[in-house]
């Protein structure tokens, strides 16, 4: 159709079954054939009903919905099992995509002829998968395809209501709000599932922003990061609208101290997901006047950190406390020499002189690990600082042998991509925190920060 854009709810778009190639059909369905192979495609009228009973009475208590909405809440969601193959890091690698389409499509067959809902829920990550792919490509005829294409052959309310989000969040990124309104007005707005329920505020409080009614936006998403549950997914883009709406309405301080709370409580993957959602839409000029105030103020944070983290921190107690006992020392080599010259009593002398080795050494152990930790963490803080953001893969892990009050020091073995230059192979030796267990995994893929003239030079990005 002549002037409408790539999502508008105006035209009917499919993948071919046989070669997955964006095609474009007529709104009632018919034979599509496939120019490119040759294949029949059957489609079908588009299903704009209701996903829920409009005759049903709503639930009048909204606290309680949310209640049992919260329950649902920090639950990631996992890809079925048989998907291992396909993400070996956790991620869709490149030479993987064939693979994943191929798979997405004969999924798509068993969906449409079995109504499987474990067939379904495979065929809903296989499309969330190749959705990243499709959007790094800028192929979004083949996104919208594909989109349109899971949304036919889907049976249950949550998988339509997730399709037809994302069709509508696209859209608004075409700058097409109507089409984004069309494609949301059959979704369900007070559904008990949080899948269902984030897909749709997520949504219309995007159409609400490109709109200017931010008012509608806090209504939707709450005032406040903890009012309303979202699906962990969806927690950045939320957090990016909310913000955003409040630097709008002419309180940026509220804005820039919630991108702050919300970048220190979800680490590098939660900020990375914000910053990738800021940039999406352009024309929106999202969280303009904070999002950069905020960054830096949460790189700061997250360096004084990585300088206390260090080590386990021994630093700052090691170096003074090894300063210390040397001043002794020198106190009572000064008083073993001044015995010799005057008398300064009959214990003096010996006194100090049983000291004056027993600080010595102290000083120089706690000085010299304390003086080594002091080191590394302005190297830590140096990097979290100013070093260049990155992704590693995690090689394999093995412990060094110090521990520090009863936790183990691993080596992480490391290979960077960086950009211009390839892989890089290092190693970086962490506390076992948390943070670190988590992503010690040998194939996991980790957020790093490097030097760029030596990108063996690196941190973990932990915060």
């Amino acid at each position: 159709m002549q002037g409408a854009t790539t999502f508008s709810h105006q035209i009917r778009a499919l993948l071919c079954d046989q070669c997955g190639a964006p095609l474009l059909g007529a709104l009632g369905g018919g034979q599509v054939p496939c120019r490119y192979c040759g294949a029949t495609n059957v489609l079908q009228g588009r299903d704009d009903r209701a996903l829920f009973d409009v005759a049903r009475a709503r639930p009048p208590n909204e606290p309680e919905r949310l209640a049992r909405l919260r329950m649902q809440d920090g639950r990631p969601m996992l890809p079925p099992a048989s998907l291992a193959a396909l993400l070996p890091n956790g991620q869709l690698p490149p030479w993987k995509v064939d693979e994943a389409q191929v798979f997405w499509r004969a999924t798509r067959r068993e969906v449409a002829a079995t109504s499987s809902p474990e067939a379904a829920e495979r065929l809903l990550f296989l499309t969330m998968i190749l959705s990243n792919h499709f959007a790094e490509q800028q192929d979004m005829a083949r996104l919208r395809a594909m989109y349109e294409s899971a949304l036919d052959v889907f049976a249950l309310p949550r998988h339509r209501q997730m399709m037809r989000g994302y069709l509508a969040r696209n859209a608004v990124r075409e700058g097409d709000v109507g089409a984004a309104e069309q494609w949301l007005a059959p979704c369900d707005p007070a559904s008990d599932d949080l899948q269902t329920d984030s897909a749709y505020r997520a949504s219309w409080a995007l159409v609400c922003t490109a709109k200017g009614d931010f008012q509608s936006v806090l209504r939707l998403l709450g005032q406040r990061p903890e009012d309303v549950p979202i699906l962990d997914a969806m927690d950045g883009l939320c957090a990016i609208l909310r913000a955003n709406a409040w630097e709008k309405l002419g309180q940026p301080q509220a804005a820039r101290q919630q991108l702050e709370q919300m970048m220190a409580a979800t680490g590098p993957g939660g900020r990375q997901a914000m910053e990738k959602f800021a940039a999406l839409y352009p024309p929106l000029q999202l969280c303009a006047a904070t999002l950069n105030a905020a960054q830096s103020a949460h790189t700061v944070a997250a360096a004084r950190a990585a300088s206390t983290q260090t080590m386990g921190g021994v630093h700052v107690i090691f170096f003074p406390l090894g300063i210390l006992f040397l001043v002794g020392a020198a106190v009572c080599l000064v008083v073993v020499i001044l015995s010799q010259l005057a008398d300064l009593g009959p214990a003096a002398a010996p006194a100090a002189g049983i000291a004056l080795p027993t600080l010595g050494i102290l000083g120089l152990v706690f000085g010299g690990i304390g003086y080594v930790g002091r080191k590394a963490a302005q190297r830590a803080e140096r990097l979290r600082l100013h070093g260049v953001s990155g992704q590693a893969r995690v090689l394999g892990v093995q412990g060094t042998g110090l521990e520090i009050n009863g936790v183990p020091q691993v080596s992480l073995q490391l290979v960077i991509e960086v950009p211009g230059r390839g892989p890089v192979q290092t190693s970086v030796k962490m506390m076992m925190s948390p943070a670190v267990a988590h992503a010690s995994m040998p194939g996991a893929s980790v957020a790093v920060r490097y030097d760029a003239s030596n990108p063996s030079d690196c941190i973990l990005e932990t915060n």
